[in-house]
């Protein structure tokens, strides 16, 4: 009868474990076709876009809000024109910096990835 062991197996039965798993794998592995290629493209590209899009409208939301709350030391003018100079020295800047920041970039290249994916 066999004996079972209790703890972790020795060095060469994990090597030996693990080379006869990477067989098995290439024996049943394939290529993929072509249609199954588009639809791995479409769906990265898709989740890409989202993590991407979910990404910016947070990088907006703590651009926007953080130069939002900043202190307004200017007592000249009245509101409007306040309000006017806070937005072009402090939110402008901030919405910029969010359009050019990665997430964008990421969301960008989803949307390519899904277009490639989905031509015929």
């Amino acid at each position: 009868m066999a004996e079972e062991r209790t703890g972790k197996p020795s060095i060469p039965e994990r090597f030996r474990d693990f080379w006869q798993n990477t067989k098995r794998i290439v024996r049943v592995a394939r290529q993929p076709t072509l249609q199954e290629i588009r639809l791995i493209a479409r769906v990265s590209g898709i989740g890409i876009l989202l993590v991407g899009a979910v990404a910016y409208l947070l990088q907006i939301l703590g651009s926007a809000t953080n130069e939002f709350f900043k202190p307004n030391t200017s007592t000249t003018g009245g509101a409007l024109v306040v309000t006017l100079i806070h937005f072009a020295v402090y939110i402008a800047p901030a919405l910029l910096r969010a359009w050019l920041n990665p997430a964008l970039i990421a969301m960008v290249g989803g949307i390519a990835l899904a277009a490639i994916g989905s031509r015929k």
